[in-house]
């Protein structure tokens, strides 16, 4: 499996809002950040803690890639993030690492409004 095809896997995880399957993605010690640069989850069960959270608080929360760089070992893509509920949707950048098909990293830079 490509790590481009690692990412779609993650992406429709998200979108199914199975926290678990998208966790189980991540290395044991993998980690997300929001730019620039602060660390936002720590671990594979922080990661899937967090999305359930997420999940279960934005029923219809979900993803959508509008453009994807494959760079080998790093995947950067372009999302549209439809929130719903109180919170807007946004753009963002996801851009991510992984080793021997697993992520190691995310870092979010999300689109700033006002």
């Amino acid at each position: 499996m490509s790590n481009s095809d690692v990412i779609d896997r993650l992406v429709n995880a998200y979108n199914a809002h199975d926290a678990d399957g998208f966790a189980a993605l991540f290395a044991v010690d993998g980690c997300t950040y929001e730019h620039p640069g602060v660390l936002a989850q720590a671990g594979r069960e922080a990661i899937g803690a967090f999305y359930t959270r997420r999940f279960a608080e934005y029923p219809e929360l979900r993803t959508e890639v509008r453009h994807r760089i494959d760079l080998g070992q790093s995947i950067v893509d372009h999302e549209f993030v439809h929130v719903c509920g109180d919170r807007a949707d946004f753009h963002c950048v996801a851009i991510y690492h992984l080793l021997a098909g697993e992520i190691t990293r995310v870092d979010l830079v999300r689109e700033q409004r006002g």
